[in-house]
């Protein structure tokens, strides 16, 4: 009967929702919760509660393994559901009750808990909402969808622009644990603004709705060319990952530079991606994927080898407009990209990200160790110049070869 009653309301809207404003305020909440925690992490494990540094990166390892594994999962499933919206709140729900768990009851247990049972599958907050909005805007504005992806990527870079100063003004003024009651009360909110979708039958988006029983059924099939596309995006975000770590070192131990300066580098960079990420958004429209993520590897390998060769903070900061025109498409159209990575299975390709992620975490995190030293940092730069030249090389044979595939079909 509660059934019934709850299936009346939704068919019965009383009018069209916003849905384009849900989607963005959900997304920057996302970006809300991650920027108020990332940097805190280790701090709080480690300073806070005592953990050594060993069982830290135990932990963060386990909690990267299972945000893949939980996310590819979850994956699966969105696209066998009635419903996405269900496991987009529930993904939101469990995030909620991991940072709520760690602000209430601060010790090891309940961290160790949290980051490595919990939050793998409170993590694929990110993904499921990107599946959700791919599948809506496919099936309701399909001629809109990919600038979408770009415009929600954005709105998730905003929330990174203007959360870190109140997060630091936070911790600083009152306790670093109190940044996790924030990232509960971000889920919280998410679930809220997010449920209102609940209030329109339109919105409701699954197995039967978007998606013909045919296509679901593809299973776990990814086209060869598809696997090339996949390592190649993986190498540009190995890449990415190292320029994120070794760039704030190399500014001071190479460049001279100081952590006022490494934060200025860091909002230069940040605030040129928003609107890059935009004008991006609307190239999809023009352009194929495949040569916008290829045109953007070469300049972000273009990027890397002059910080090779670059003599002071100032050459960093002159080159943050080519970091800024690269990463803006190398963060937001791979997105786009990779929900087409397996036919008819938008959740599950969605969810590829966070194994790419992941991935590529593991992979520059040893290219690191086995090329930094205490005195200079930069020659892992010309590293990962490489990488990115090899990843955008092989996204481009990837589409040449899907090109004399379609020409082989033809004839």
């Amino acid at each position: 009967m509660e059934k019934s009653s709850a299936s009346q309301f939704e068919q019965q809207p009383t009018k069209r929702l916003p849905v384009a404003a849900i989607l963005g305020s959900s997304l920057f909440l996302i970006g809300l919760s991650a920027a108020s925690i990332a940097p805190y992490r280790a701090i709080v494990a480690i300073d806070n509660l005592g953990m050594s540094n060993s069982i830290y990166a135990l932990i963060i390892t386990m909690t990267s393994i299972g945000t893949a594994v939980a996310s590819l999962i979850m994956g699966h499933f969105s696209d066998r559901i009635p419903d996405r919206r269900r496991l987009v709140l529930a993904s939101a729900l469990l995030g909620s009750l991991a940072y709520g768990l760690l602000y209430l009851y601060p010790a090891q247990l309940t961290y160790i808990i949290a980051f490595t049972i919990i939050l793998p599958f409170g993590g694929a907050l990110f993904s499921q909402t990107f599946s959700y909005s791919r599948a809506y805007y496919d099936q309701h504005q399909p001629d809109r969808s990919e600038f979408m992806m770009s415009v929600l990527r954005t709105l998730f870079t905003v929330a990174w622009i203007v959360v870190p100063p109140i997060a630091g003004w936070i911790a600083s003024t009152y306790t670093v644990f109190d940044l996790f009651a924030a990232a509960a009360l971000a889920h919280l909110s998410f679930v809220l603004i997010f449920g209102l979708l609940f209030t329109d039958s339109t919105t409701k988006i699954g197995l039967g709705v978007e998606t013909s029983a045919d296509e679901a059924s593809t299973g776990w099939h990814i086209p060869r060319s598809r696997l090339l596309d996949i390592a190649g995006v993986t190498l540009v975000r190995v890449s990415l990952a190292l320029h994120l770590t070794t760039l704030p070192l190399a500014m001071i131990n190479d460049y001279g530079g100081t952590l006022r300066e490494v934060g200025i580098n860091a909002s230069i960079a940040a605030g040129l991606e928003v609107p890059f990420m935009l004008l991006w958004g609307l190239a999809v429209t023009r352009f194929s994927k495949e040569a916008i993520l290829t045109a953007n590897a070469l300049i972000y390998s273009l990027y890397l080898l002059l910080l090779f060769y670059a003599q002071s903070v100032w050459h960093v900061y002159w080159l943050q407009g080519l970091n800024a025109i690269a990463t803006a498409a190398l963060l937001s159209i791979t997105i786009s990209y990779m929900q087409e990575a397996i036919k008819g299975r938008v959740g599950l390709s969605t969810s590829l990200i966070d194994v790419i992620t992941v991935l590529s975490t593991f992979t520059a995190a040893a290219t690191f160790a086995w090329l930094s030293s205490e005195d200079s940092y930069v020659v892992v730069f010309l590293a990962a110049s490489g990488l990115s030249l090899a990843g955008g090389t092989i996204i481009a044979l990837s589409r040449h070869l899907s090109g004399l595939q379609l020409q082989q079909d033809d004839r």
